[in-house]
């Protein structure tokens, strides 16, 4: 389920964000809390990205594996800790009130060409679909009890 959150975010990010500089239906406002919403949701994939992690090295460990043999190459490294520190920049509501602060998780999103899918199983996708609606559904009421979105004011 947690997968499904990052190809949700690689298909809506790029539309939100066009929508948010030139909204066509909806305010401007509607849509950069959307945005932020779906950033924010990353961090629930970066948790779930360091526990996959966490169990690939500890079989590794346990099948008896050198590290040599399973370190992934720089770059991977690299786009790794992209998807996995970045979203946490998002608790930083001077980052997170920029609408661009997403562009490099969908870049490294978009180099790897085999993530781009979705579950060809219709209730898998349905129970995928309800699961992110009803997370970014809380995220969206924490963020707004927060008072965590760029437009609304400290009373």
């Amino acid at each position: 389920m947690y997968y499904f959150i990052a190809t949700i975010f690689f298909y809506l990010f790029p539309i939100l964000l066009l929508l948010s500089l030139k909204p066509v239906l909806g305010t401007k406002k509607t849509w950069l809390r959307l945005l932020l919403v779906l950033q924010v949701s990353m961090i629930f994939h970066a948790i779930f990205f360091v526990r996959q992690l966490i169990g690939l090295y500890q079989l590794a460990k346990t099948m008896g594996l050198k590290s040599s043999s399973y370190m992934p190459p720089v770059l991977e490294l690299f786009q790794m800790g992209i998807l996995i520190i970045w979203p946490f920049m998002f608790a930083s509501k001077w980052l997170a009130s920029k609408f661009w602060a997403g562009i490099p998780i969908w870049l490294v999103l978009l180099s790897l060409p085999r993530f781009v899918s979705f579950e060809t199983d219709p209730f898998q996708l349905l129970v995928n679909s309800l699961f992110c609606i009803s997370l970014f559904t809380g995220i969206y009421a924490f963020l707004w009890l927060l008072k965590r979105f760029s437009d609304q004011h400290k009373v």
